[in-house]
């Protein structure tokens, strides 16, 4: 385990000089706390699990208060916060350099992101983007959205997507991946089975998708070689579980499609900072739920 002034130090640095490089000038008298100072309690708190901007706040004048001395109010916090998504996200693109060294091969998956019950969803005007979808692996309907994923190896999240729960996977792959990959090879599974996105991926942005063959499918290749493989897909499984699990992804307490989006970024980012910190200290890249003592 870390202390808090490890990591809260760790995480200030990248984000304050993030925005230093990217200062505007803006009118008016100059805020009482700055944006390095939101962005840094934002991750720090999804980082130990605390995924509303009311525990935040609370946290930081419990615990935090010498650090961050001239906190505001739970209503300007989350205004603040929720204008930071881009630069959230940026900062995130800029850690990436640091902890990623191996791009050759990657995973694609999806998981279920459940924004209200069914018992609501048939009358509420909350979330009207949202739709109904099918999660075939844990046999479970819901209404929301699915995170699309795409990591490294070893399970550092490299870019992501949102999209109602009733989209396939394989009609947001070609996308996902054009944006990060190139001369790749990515694991998928059988969700992502599409022999003519597939060649198109691998002619146009020398990128190569293997999922598993189909029962059904008559060449299904070495049976060594597809357990290998999928026992190397499974990492992305674990990410997932690391974000339903220590940042409560299935729990966002969103209101709206904007602010959901604004939750997930934040916990990719502190994820990615988890994972920067680990590695900065000799620990085990995916070992996120033990970092602060």
């Amino acid at each position: 385990m870390l202390n808090i002034t490890t990591v809260l130090t760790t995480i200030f640095t990248y984000i304050d000089d993030y925005c230093k490089q990217n200062a505007t000038i803006k009118p008016g008298p100059k805020p009482k706390m700055s944006d390095s100072e939101i962005m840094t309690i934002a991750i720090f708190c999804e980082l130990i699990g605390k995924t509303s901007e009311y525990s935040h706040i609370r946290y930081v004048f419990q615990w935090l208060e010498d650090y961050f001395p001239h906190i505001i109010d739970r209503s300007r916090y989350h205004r603040r916060l929720k204008n930071l998504t881009k630069s959230i996200n940026n900062v995130r693109m800029v850690v990436l350099p640091e902890i990623v060294s191996y791009l050759s091969l990657q995973i694609i998956d999806s998981t279920p992101v459940p924004v209200l019950s069914f018992r609501r969803a048939g009358f509420t005007p909350l979330f009207p983007e949202a739709s109904y979808g099918h999660c075939a692996a844990r046999r479970m309907t819901y209404y929301g959205f699915k995170l699309h994923l795409v990591t490294d190896i070893t399970g550092i999240p490299l870019h992501f997507d949102i999209t109602p729960a009733n989209v396939s996977d394989v009609s947001i792959m070609e996308e996902l991946l054009s944006a990060v990959s190139g001369n790749a090879t990515v694991l998928a599974d059988k969700g992502y089975v599409s022999k003519s996105i597939s060649d198109k991926l691998l002619r146009e942005n020398l990128t190569e998708v293997w999922t598993p063959k189909r029962r059904n499918q008559k060449d299904r290749g070495n049976k060594s070689k597809r357990r290998y493989l999928n026992g190397l897909r499974q990492k992305i499984e674990i990410v997932n579980g690391i974000l339903k699990g220590q940042f409560q992804l299935e729990n966002t307490l969103a209101k709206t499609l904007s602010g959901l989006i604004s939750r997930i970024v934040r916990k990719i980012t502190a994820l990615t900072f988890g994972i920067l910190i680990n590695k900065l200290n000799g620990r085990e890249l995916l070992q996120i739920k033990s970092i602060i003592n």
